[in-house]
């Protein structure tokens, strides 16, 4: 099996702003940026599986990249356990 993590794009904040889970919006240099990591991406693709945290800027980069119903995933602290949620089905389950 092979995983790839892939970083959104830059995002459009004043510089050394910690903007952590906050759903800031990208830059307008989004669509140079997302073209550059989507030509990068091509020789690993298709995916099966695409996952992505429910932020605009890392869900707005896998539908760039053609991958509209990523599954949305988020990391509780409080356990240390993933929940798993589609785009469509807004229930969250433990994986």
């Amino acid at each position: 099996m092979e995983v790839l993590f892939v970083r959104h794009t830059s995002v459009d904040v004043p510089k050394g702003t910690c903007y952590g889970w906050t759903d800031v919006p990208v830059r307008s240099t989004f669509e140079e940026e997302a073209d550059k990591t989507f030509e990068n991406l091509k020789p690993y693709m298709p995916f099966d599986m695409v996952y992505s945290s429910p932020l605009t800027r890392a869900k707005k980069l896998a539908e760039f990249c053609g991958y509209t119903n990523p599954i949305i995933t988020v990391f509780q602290k409080k356990n240390n356990s993933f929940l798993k949620q589609t785009s469509n089905d807004y229930k969250n389950v433990l994986f």
